[in-house]
């Protein structure tokens, strides 16, 4: 019966250890979610900013006008 009770608690902190390790990785992958969804927000705002002032005839970044 001793060996028992050994059994059923060790099978007890073992599930309990896997519902620890389940929710640390769930987090991990729900942050990496969240900061691809922010990365990918920001390219695509500068993408669109860089559309928007080549449709407005400014400069970009980087260019200047010919000297002529």
């Amino acid at each position: 019966m001793n060996a028992l009770l050994w059994i059923a608690t060790a099978l007890i902190v073992l599930w309990l250890l896997a519902e620890v390790l389940g929710f640390v990785i769930g987090a991990a992958l729900h942050l990496l979610w969240i900061a691809a969804l922010v990365l990918l927000a920001l390219w695509l705002f500068q993408k669109m900013r860089v559309r928007m002032e080549g449709a407005s005839g400014r400069w970009q970044r980087g260019r200047q006008p010919c000297a002529g």
